[in-house]
């Protein structure tokens, strides 16, 4: 960390780590196999398809080699090789195709070279106790109101990514402080760089926790079509931007077609939904909401919940893909909450009486 006092700033890196807990897992082990999608396998076919379809055979070709002839994008896979240990991308191959595409790996960031010939991919096993790039926020020491907000991050004043000035602002904190004073108008903004964006909580309603008055704030991904200041974040709109609910982020991961919403996809198009079998988008258990302490800017109670999902589509020069129905499939979905103890909530009622 380094404090940068003339501009009251400070620069940062965090650093989250995540640890097997077999108590807290309700018996899961991380042995469980799932079938699913191959996400890499899916994403490169889709996002050749939709961007570069000459370049399609040559894709083909790399499947079938890397993968072995697949008859199938769906495959099982170890639960924990898909979140951490990591699923095998043979690279052994000397063929141009299969080169090709692993020498792009060198550089994609959900990717570990494991040796010459292998990569591993897996959700959070590169960021695990992996510092993030450098966030440079206030310190709030001579405006109260800019506590936390973020001024930079990996050096840039704003993101080189969007058509839209708007849209590559950084608006926010990054998510874990907030200033005091604030005013249920203003929303509570996050700046989210896996997403590469900057997310708004809007007022919901008047609440309480923990015998203290609160502010509910939830968040909705909106309707990008009919939504031009969201326009910025579509591939191409209008017709090219998701459904009601949905957030597309392939922009932020080099064409990736993922996207995401809220799990179940509540708070989604209907239309969205009808696709799947097995959903039960419940607001209790699927809604992202925090209870906040205007005055003092405590976050007393919160969850962020997100669903990752991933763009199928029919690709008539890939068989076993050649008649997959359009639709989002979802992958996985995570939630990081917090509810503050007698502990901490004592203090906020204290500062609050003083």
């Amino acid at each position: 960390m380094v404090e940068h006092e003339e501009d009251d700033m400070v620069s940062f890196n965090a650093v989250d780590t995540f640890i097997f807990d077999p108590s807290k897992s309700e018996g899961l082990t991380g042995d469980e196999i799932i079938i699913m999608p191959h996400i890499f396998m899916v994403a490169m076919a889709v996002s050749v398809a939709r961007d570069k379809a000459p370049m399609l055979p040559m894709v083909k070709q790399a499947i079938n080699i890397m993968f072995h002839e697949p008859q199938s994008v769906f495959v099982p896979i170890r639960a924990m090789d898909l979140l951490f240990d990591g699923i095998g991308l043979d690279c052994s191959s000397e063929e141009f195709a299969a080169k090709a595409v692993c020498t792009a790996l060198e550089t994609e960031p959900t990717i570990d070279k494991y040796n010459d010939t292998t990569f591993m991919f897996s959700i959070f096993g590169p960021k695990n106790a992996t510092p993030t790039k450098t966030f440079t926020v206030y310190r709030g020491m001579k405006n109260i109101h800019d506590l936390g907000r973020v001024v930079k991050y990996d050096g840039e004043d704003e993101m080189d990514l969007y058509d839209d000035e708007n849209c590559n602002q950084f608006r926010g904190t990054e998510g874990t402080i907030f200033p005091p004073f604030m005013t249920k108008d203003q929303g509570v903004w996050a700046y989210a760089p896996d997403m590469c964006r900057s997310l708004p909580a809007t007022y919901e309603r008047p609440s309480s926790y923990a015998g203290i008055k609160t502010s509910r704030f939830t968040l909705s991904f909106g309707d990008h079509k009919k939504d031009e200041s969201l326009h910025c974040y579509c591939r191409d709109p209008p017709d090219g931007c998701p459904p009601y609910g949905i957030a597309d982020f392939s922009l932020c991961l080099n064409g990736a077609p993922l996207l995401g919403s809220m799990p179940h996809f509540y708070d989604a198009d209907p239309a969205v939904q009808q696709k799947v079998l097995g959903l039960n988008p419940d607001p209790e258990k699927h809604k992202i909401f925090l209870e906040f302490e205007l005055f003092s800017g405590s976050p007393l109670a919160a969850a962020k919940r997100m669903q990752f999902n991933i763009q199928m589509m029919p690709i008539p020069e890939i068989e076993f893909m050649s008649r997959m129905d359009e639709y989002i499939h979802p992958l996985f979905w995570v939630e990081e909450s917090v509810y503050l103890n007698k502990t901490f909530t004592n203090q906020v009622k204290y500062g609050l009486m003083l």
